[in-house]
């Protein structure tokens, strides 16, 4: 049972990707319970976007409560289990309403109990006004900011973003900004990364000062090179004054999936087919499937 923040080498996330589902069910409970064994089931909350990933998350953590998941226990984790969790509720889910999710994800959302709402302090169209777009990712729009207000403090970082040409001398293609976007540092118009910090970080931080309660969040390495290198440096938990849980960590997005349909989990009608109605140029309305 971890309680210290370690270091991961890729080869060794390589084998946690490639475990069977079965091993990264029982994997994400005990990532759970060791974070409860530091925090306590009192002292955390579930990051609830509504999304397949957030659900899968909330479906095991319901279950475990539930006392359904017992026989994914080894006897050390059967003994946390009676100790933190046998007989209490689940944490409770914490939904961010920013008013930029799909409908469905609004509507799914409401079937779920003991649900916490969030709200942004501002709407998105004071956040484009005074902060700015966010364009292409929130590091392409770093890149775009810092070009735009040039300092002696940002001096290394503009040529790295021009040139791809590091301190050192050596060349980098992650960290030079794309010929698509070098028109925008003209633009006339706000760039910025920050408004996810509006939108979902600002929210969530005034939530854990009021609550003191932890995150649990459930992102996958796979999803970016950010999240991967973030979990080489700590693993699914994180403690201290940055802690936070990241049990899915190792999971592959098909696993998520096979997950569902092993337990017969529905989704937001957004992740599946469905028929929409498209307008012409001419006015004129059509019908298409189309996927989520």
């Amino acid at each position: 049972m971890k309680k210290a923040n370690t270091f991961i080498d890729t080869v060794e996330l390589k084998r946690r990707l490639s475990l069977p589902l079965e091993e990264k069910v029982k994997w994400a409970i005990e990532k759970y319970l060791d974070y409860l064994e530091v925090y306590s089931t009192e002292g955390v909350y579930l990051s609830f976007s509504g999304g397949k990933d957030s659900q899968v998350l909330c479906h095991i953590i319901d279950e475990l409560h539930a006392g359904n998941m017992c026989h994914y226990l080894t006897k050390e984790y059967k003994f946390l289990y009676d100790k933190l969790v046998r007989g209490k509720p689940s944490p409770p889910k914490v939904f961010c309403d920013t008013g930029l999710e799909f409908p469905e994800i609004r509507k799914h959302v409401k079937k779920f109990d003991n649900v916490v709402r969030l709200k942004p302090k501002m709407k998105w169209t004071e956040v484009v006004m005074d902060i700015g777009f966010l364009i292409g990712s929130k590091k392409t729009s770093r890149m775009i900011s810092d070009l735009r207000h040039p300092t002696e403090n940002n001096k290394a970082s503009r040529n790295l973003y021009l040139t791809g040409i590091k301190r050192d001398g050596t060349k980098t293609k992650s960290f030079k900004l794309a010929k698509r976007w070098r028109k925008l540092i003209d633009a006339d118009f706000k760039v910025s990364g920050k408004c996810c910090d509006v939108f979902k970080k600002d929210p969530f931080k005034e939530y854990e000062k009021l609550t003191g309660r932890k995150p649990i969040m459930a992102t996958l390495t796979e999803e970016s090179v950010q999240r991967r290198v973030s979990y080489l440096q700590t693993g699914c938990n994180s403690f201290g004054v940055r802690a936070k849980s990241r049990p899915l960590s190792i999971w592959r997005e098909e696993q998520v999936w096979e997950y569902s349909e092993k337990n017969n989990i529905r989704f937001a009608d957004v992740y599946y087919e469905r028929e929409v109605e498209i307008k012409e140029n001419d006015g004129t309305l059509s019908k298409a499937v189309v996927k989520g």
